[in-house]
């Protein structure tokens, strides 16, 4: 199992009150520029929306996980947008997406990806992590359900 809070930064999770997959995922990106993360906005989303023609990143059970693999960065990155509202996603199961998290990787780093993937799709299925999601209220409370979540794991 994948360390997922390695991913993840305070300063990359925001609560938003959206309306739009495209506003979330712009928002997301836009997250990526200000924390120094990418330089070019319009790159970085281009390839996030090529991504989501070739088939929604929305997973299922509320939450959506867009991603690219761009040859600027070395290392794997994370960004979480919790909605205050519910957005319609296309998502593989037909239900709105309250929970998006951006991951941006390296080109030619498909079996951890697979791995972080893989994780995150275990933390979904927690009904703890799930009934927590519900709960959130700030980015702290966000932050400190995933590294829960992620010491449950990590000791098993």
């Amino acid at each position: 199992m994948e360390n997922i809070i390695r991913l993840i930064d305070k300063e990359r999770i925001i609560l938003l009150d959206c309306k739009s997959k495209e506003e979330v995922l712009e928002k997301l990106v836009d997250i990526f520029v200000e924390t120094k993360i990418i330089k070019e906005k319009e790159y970085l989303l281009g390839e996030i929306q090529k991504r989501e023609k070739v088939m929604s990143t929305g997973i299922g059970l509320g939450v959506a996980v867009p991603h690219a693999r761009i040859d600027c960065i070395d290392d794997f990155y994370m960004a979480i947008a919790k909605l205050e509202k519910p957005i319609e996603y296309g998502s593989i199961d037909d239900r709105p997406v309250d929970l998006v998290i951006m991951i941006i990787s390296p080109k030619g780093s498909h079996r951890e990806y697979l791995q972080i993937l893989a994780t995150l799709v275990m933390f979904i299925k927690f009904k703890r992590f799930r009934e927590g999601i519900d709960k959130v209220k700030t980015k702290d409370d966000l932050y400190n359900l995933f590294n829960e979540i992620n010491n449950i794991f990590l000791s098993k």
